[in-house]
């Protein structure tokens, strides 16, 4: 299988061809000012002091489109015409760009998994922006996925979701939950890229992220757009995770 790609020139139409067709595709030396976003990115990792339950570095969540706001640099980027365009094209008119961004600066080798660290598809459907601020290959983490599984991704999430109710009940794992799909970890391709490599896919693609190898690091952003306002989405969250059982 090939990794569905497209040139730093291409068109948000021609891009959007590429996700119906696939559910994700790969335009390397998208960003050009990569330093100044990295360089952002650590300043708001330092302040906010990444997390500790975090096991393979720190990582900053801005979960409203307020909080992304506070930081022009971030905001002026994820929102560029073409990124709009793109979204448009892909969502439709109504939905809602940047609704959150989350920022990773991973550098602790360990072969404990935390949940993106296994193949799946997202519990909450975005469209996503994944840029790399550090050259990224395996040894460093890649991003691994499978091309054109976004629609049996949607069919499993939407069966799953009216069978549990809850959205963190939401049986999501590839290898665990759906064994009878027969897909194995070779089946995922890793995306390895300069720094400025862009990965827009539909989350309803299988995909997960991978280990970091000793004395590697891998430093990342992504956005989160959505059909449901931040606000909204919040919400919904604290109602599933409200009394929350079996998880």
């Amino acid at each position: 299988m090939i990794l569905p790609k497209v040139s730093n020139q291409a068109s948000p139409e021609d891009v959007v061809k590429e996700l119906n067709r696939n559910g994700i595709v790969v335009i390397e030396d998208f960003c050009q000012n990569v330093e100044s976003l990295k360089k952002e990115g650590l300043r708001i990792l330092d302040e906010m002091g990444g997390a500790s339950e975090y096991k393979f570095g720190r990582y900053a969540a801005l979960r409203t489109q307020k909080e992304v706001a506070k930081h022009p640099i971030l905001h002026s980027y994820f929102t560029q015409p073409f990124i709009k365009e793109t979204a448009t094209a892909f969502m439709g008119e109504k939905h809602y760009l940047l609704n959150a961004l989350y920022i990773t600066q991973e550098y602790n080798a360990t072969e404990d998994l935390a949940n993106n660290g296994h193949p799946h598809f997202d519990q909450d459907w975005s469209f996503k922006f994944f840029l790399y601020l550090t050259d990224v290959d395996e040894d460093s983490g890649a991003f691994k996925c499978i091309p054109g599984t976004a629609q049996k991704g949607k069919e499993l999430r939407e069966k799953s979701h009216k069978e549990v109710k809850k959205i963190p009940n939401i049986k999501n794992r590839i290898l665990r939950d759906y064994e009878d799909l027969g897909f194995t970890l070779d089946d995922f391709i890793p995306v390895e890229g300069k720094a400025g490599t862009l990965i827009i896919f539909d989350s309803d693609t299988f995909h997960f992220g991978g280990n970091i190898k000793e004395g590697r690091e891998r430093m990342v952003m992504r956005s989160h757009n959505t059909k449901e306002s931040s606000n909204d989405l919040l919400s919904k969250m604290k109602k599933a995770f409200s009394g929350l059982i079996n998880t």
